[in-house]
């Protein structure tokens, strides 16, 4: 009994409150982020493993038919304007990705040109595969992730950040009941606020500088509900063996 009043305590304690902590910040703070762009317009946002590849959801990627209309800008605090810009070369989808509803959402971007870095472009670190159990169920870790995107409620939408707690995956698919499922290679994160949105799928979820999730869902399905981000953890391996294509 008492380790399921801890249980439930804790779960209040994270999913009970909403943190309005979401504020503007520069790309020097979150060098990793990028924004992907097909035909000049902005399509979701996503971030630097290496210098020549960048990953993000499946979701972005798949109604991208043609690799040469996908440029990838990073270096800029404001989407569609300022830093470097490049092209892509090929599309790396997961191969199981829409196989079974939305589960294996992650993809790869080759580019054609690396990018050259300075202080607002900076590659973001992989996690190791045992994190996924700390993402899952983060009772042993207080901390906050950090989560950063685009807040594209106005033409050149500014980079934000957030520091959101991980919502325990269990309690994260009973709150989705009926709506959505939240699939083995997924968790979520806090209270989405009114910034991370549809047009923000594939913005990375930070900590220490390893790579430890990428946007699916947010405040597009429910403003009450938590973030659902693509567990990279989950998919270190793939990740590794399509970078040596």
């Amino acid at each position: 009994m008492k380790i399921y009043i801890i249980f439930f305590c804790a779960l209040r304690s994270i999913v009970g409150h909403r943190h309005r902590d979401m504020i503007p910040t520069i790309i020097e703070k979150a060098p990793w982020q990028v924004s992907v762009e097909y035909d000049g317009a902005f399509r979701c946002g996503a971030a630097l493993l290496t210098p020549s590849w960048v990953v993000t959801v499946a979701s972005c990627l798949v109604n991208m038919p043609n690799a040469h209309n996908v440029t990838v800008r990073a270096g800029s605090s404001f989407v569609g304007i300022g830093g470097q810009t490049r092209g892509v070369d090929h599309i790396h989808i997961h191969d199981s990705y829409g196989t079974g509803g939305q589960a294996n959402d992650i993809g790869l971007l080759f580019l054609r040109k690396a990018f050259s870095g300075d202080i607002t472009m900076k590659t973001l670190k992989l996690p190791h595969s045992e994190e996924q159990e700390f993402l899952q169920f983060p009772f042993t870790d207080h901390k906050r992730i950090l989560t950063t995107g685009w807040s594209t409620g106005s033409k050149h939408g500014q980079l934000v950040q957030m520091h959101f707690p991980l919502v325990p995956w269990l309690h994260c698919n009973i709150l989705y009941f009926g709506a959505k499922k939240v699939h083995l290679d997924q968790f979520c994160v806090g209270f989405q606020q009114e910034n991370v949105c549809r047009e923000d799928l594939g913005s990375p979820a930070v900590k220490d500088d390893r790579l430890l999730g990428l946007l699916v869902s947010g405040c597009d399905s429910d403003p009450k509900k938590p973030a659902i981000y693509t567990s990279v953890p989950s998919h270190v391996q793939w990740i590794k063996d399509t970078l040596l294509f």
